[in-house]
Order: C-alpha cells, then structure tokens, then sequence
C-alpha cells in the first residue's frame, strides 16, 4: 500500500483510461462477430423396467450413457448421421478438410449434462434461425432413433422431453455482456497496474506537453501579405560622351622686322600725272 501513487486522481485517471480501453476492445469485438440464432433442445435418458429392476443401478447406468452421448455429439461419425437424417441441411457448409470439419461442427453445438440425472441438454447455434431449429431436430432424431448405436446398451431408451426451440433474435454476440465483461477486466488490470507501477504518472509536464503538442500540431507557418508594387522603371541610361582633351595649339607670330622708317615730311607728294580723274574712272559724262 506504502508504494502505491499518493496521489488519488492519477491512480483513478489510471483505472479509467484501462476501463474506457478494454471496453472499447469489447465493443468492437463485439460488432464484427456473425449475429447467430440458438435452438434447444433436451432429451432424457431413462432405463429400460425388467425383471430384475434396480433403481439405483439403473440411474447410474441412465447418467453415465447420457456422458457417453454428450462425448459422442461432437464426433464426425455423430456428424455424418445428422446430415444424412434426412432435415433440411442447405444451409449447412462445412470444409472438406475432417480435422476442419470437426472444428465447425464443435463450434456449432453445445452439450451438457444437467445435474448428473441422466438429461442431455444442446444448443445449436447458426446465422439462419430455420437451419438452427432444423439441426436440433436433427440432433434429437439420431439419438432416440440410433442412440444404441453409441452406448451399446438396450437396457436404456432415449426420449425428447422438449422439442427444438429458437430464439427470435439472435442471441450472439451478446454486445451488452461483453461491454460488462470488457469492463470489469479493464477495471481489474488498471488495479493491477497501479501495484505494479506506483510511479508511473500520465499527467503532462509543462516541457512534456508542448513537445506532444508540437509533435500532434502540424507547424503552421504564417507568410505576411506582400503588397504588390509596380515594377521599378528602368533607369535611363546616361551616356557618357568621351571628349577628347585637345590641348590647342599656339601658332607662333611671324617675326614683324622692324624696319627703319625714314623720317616723314611735312610736304605732301603730288599725285602723278597720269592718273585718270574720278569722272573718267565713273564714267560720267558732262551734260
């Protein structure tokens, strides 16, 4: 008791989790099973009244053939003998294989002796509620017509004290019982667990939780709007225009030699003799 988790809520949040799992288990166990309706049927074996009756003796023998018979039911031979009984069997398909054969046929039938008293009880189970009540009958037929057979006694006599009866819906799977059933085990294996493992804790730790978180989340990744602008203009190309450097050229002046001058006169030279007048160089004629 001293190693079990102090803390109640975990241990009980442990119990739960096994209860709400192995009940889940069941319940979906439950849904893919084949829903089968049940035929019973019961007969007696009672002894034969002679000479030399004794009861005791004869209650004896009554309740260790009804053992024989209950033994019998499940055997091929026992199997042959229903089918070729002459009931409606088309529903009926088993493999060809025996030890498979065998296998279908004891899953289909359920005997039992009641309280050692020499009445066989059995239970036919099948999806078709007429092929379950039409192997019952068979059932009972071979062993009041041809129980000898198998026992080997004639001081005893098989007779049907009910005849086949059927259940209107089926009665597998039985999803509440196995809901029960589910969760009675998964109460038991949580207690189990708590023994076992009194450290164990299911809660989260705070480093814990966002590493689960972050690995259950998927990483959103959020991209900021990007407002659309018009496409830049293209610069304008600048061209540069290379201009030589021509360093100009200076012309060397003609040396002027300087040339003596006489001096001037004061007297003026006249103008030659021959030299026409203004009217005769314009053509100007006297009136």
């Amino acid at each position: 008791m001293d190693n079990v988790n102090k803390n109640p809520f975990i241990n009980w949040r442990i119990i739960i989790i096994f209860v709400l799992l192995l009940t889940g288990i069941s319940f979906v166990f439950s849904v893919f099973q084949t829903a089968k309706y049940q035929s019973h049927v019961k007969v007696i074996v009672i002894p034969k009244l002679e000479k030399n009756f004794d009861p005791y003796t004869s209650s004896k023998s009554a309740e260790y053939i009804a053992g024989i018979l209950n033994e019998v039911i499940y055997s091929s031979a026992f199997l042959k003998d229903v089918l070729n009984s002459g009931f409606y069997m088309s529903d009926l398909k088993f493999s060809d294989n025996p030890i498979t054969r065998s296998f279908e046929w004891e899953k289909m039938i359920e005997a039992f002796s009641a309280n050692q008293k020499g009445i066989l009880e059995i239970n036919v189970y099948h999806p078709g509620k007429y092929q379950a009540e039409q192997i019952a009958s068979a059932i009972s037929y071979v062993l009041v017509n041809k129980g000898n057979t198998y026992h080997g006694s004639d001081s005893v006599e098989v007779r049907v004290i009910d005849p086949p009866i059927t259940s209107k819906d089926p009665v597998t799977p039985n999803i509440l019982l196995n809901l029960v059933v589910g969760a009675i085990l998964g109460f038991m294996a949580g207690i189990g667990f708590v023994y076992l493992f009194p450290d164990y804790d299911f809660t989260f730790k705070k480093g814990k939780k966002e590493e689960i978180e972050n690995i259950i989340k998927p990483e959103i990744v959020v991209k900021p709007e990007v407002k659309k602008e018009d496409p830049p203009k293209p610069k304008e190309e600048i061209r540069k225009i290379e201009v030589p450097m021509v360093l100009p050229v200076l012309e060397k002046k003609p040396e002027v030699k300087q040339v003596a001058m006489s001096p001037v006169s004061s007297k003026v030279a006249p103008p030659p003799a021959n030299l026409p007048s203004i009217k005769q160089h314009m053509n100007v004629k006297d009136d």
